[in-house]
């Protein structure tokens, strides 16, 4: 795959993360400005990450017969209207309502970003994937520091006009220069519409071999997001790190798990992906009992702590490229659909699992510990239980027929049988 494509889908990605953080430093303002309290004001991140599980999940309802680039134009203009509307917005619950729609036409260019791997170059996915989830990985760190250095010159409103002005620049490089990777000749006839897509959303909630990668890649997500959440809490608060020593910790555990993220596809190139679903998933989860006994026992200190989250992080970047290129791989035929249910149903494990530390016993890092233990210990029963299963063919899940019935496939190891 070519570098200026590579780039441009790697940054139609980062649009969803770079709404979540860019506008954080200026949170406290906002939150002055619009008279809002502190839990309100933090409605606005939980709202963005909503519509971008949404808009994940509904780009499978987008017919095939419209190829690639309108679905993604269309998310990326969505994206930019909401992102100005929030510039402009008079109240605190306007703000939220616009942060939905924002996060919403962002989580439908996420989704069709990974239709058009799929499509281009199928045979790399994971690897390819990896680069994707390299800018997910680094613009949460990225991000914020950026908005620090943005609210220097304006305020939260002048941030998000930021935003907008660089999202028209690459809506115009995406019109120009993306290539339509779904050619006329591939697209079906879209039979049933909605009707057809609820039903393959159906089958592929009843497939092991789309359920056990994607729950995998939500657990694995499920420590990124704790570790986003609680870290301050841990470093800040309980060791009493100060900003520049909390920083320097986060841009080290963010260059932990965007080796796991790049190592893992290079590994199973060699060795195949299930050992290394298996293995990052099982020494992760010891890595994870390490941390709570060193947070318990106070033994090493801070260190110890750090050490230890450093590794577990690193095993939970490994496991987030390849079970995603295996989820997608469960339905090629359908591959809009799947990319679009898989990205809602990472977001919401992964969110579910990440605000756990804030509700289990525990003091300092212990709650933290234990939710990634937790993580990747159901990570690792389900690599378990995906190794078991035998190697699935390129099958599509669902075909329509000549008067659009849909046609399941119960399973894809075995051949089609007619009636």
């Amino acid at each position: 795959m070519k570098l200026k494509l590579m780039v441009m889908l790697a940054v139609v990605t980062s649009f969803g993360p770079f709404s979540l953080d860019l506008y954080l430093p200026g949170l406290p303002d906002l939150r002055t400005e619009l008279a809002a309290d502190a839990s309100t004001a933090h409605l606005t991140v939980t709202a963005c990450i909503a519509g971008l599980a949404l808009g994940q999940l509904c780009v499978g309802l987008v017919p095939e017969r419209f190829g690639r680039r309108p679905p993604m134009l269309a998310g990326m203009t969505i994206w930019i209207v909401a992102t100005l509307a929030c510039a402009a917005a008079p109240t605190i619950e306007t703000v939220m309502a616009f942060r939905l729609v924002q996060g919403f036409g962002a989580g439908i260019g996420m989704a069709v970003v990974r239709v058009v791997i799929a499509d281009l170059d199928p045979d790399k996915m994971a690897r390819h994937v990896s680069r994707m989830m390299l800018i997910l990985a680094a613009v949460p760190v990225l991000a914020p520091s950026l908005g620090a250095v943005v609210l220097s010159f304006t305020d939260w409103r002048g941030v998000f006009v930021l935003l907008a002005v660089i999202g028209v620049g690459f809506v115009a490089a995406i019109w120009r220069w993306l290539p339509e990777s779904h050619p006329v000749e591939a697209r079906g006839a879209a039979a049933g519409g909605a009707r057809r897509t609820v039903a393959r959303y159906g089958v592929l909630l009843r497939n092991p071999r789309f359920l056990v990668p994607v729950a995998t890649s939500g657990a694995a997500l499920g420590v990124m997001f704790s570790y986003i959440g609680d870290s301050a809490f841990v470093f800040r608060d309980g060791y009493g790190f100060s900003e520049m020593q909390y920083g320097v910790l986060f841009g080290v555990n963010a260059v932990a798990l965007i080796a796991g993220i790049q190592v893992s596809p290079v590994l199973a190139e060699r060795i195949g992906p299930r050992p290394i679903l298996l293995g990052a998933s099982a020494v992760g989860s010891l890595g994870a009992v390490a941390m709570v006994g060193f947070a318990a026992s106070g033994a090493g200190g801070a260190l110890a702590v750090a050490v230890a989250l450093g590794f577990v992080l690193f095993c939970a970047g490994s496991l987030v490229p390849l079970s995603t290129a295996a989820a997608i791989d469960a339905d090629l035929a359908n591959r809009a659909v799947a990319s679009g249910l898989m990205g809602a149903a990472q977001f919401g494990i992964g969110g579910f699992f990440g605000a756990l530390p804030a509700v289990l016993p525990g003091h300092g890092a212990v709650p933290l510990g234990l939710v990634a233990g937790l993580c990747l210990l159901t990570a690792c029963v389900l690599s378990l239980l995906g190794a078991r299963r035998p190697v699935p063919t390129s099958a599509p899940l669902l075909t329509a027929t000549p008067h659009g019935v849909v046609s399941p496939v119960v399973d894809l190891a075995e051949p089609r049988r007619s009636a």
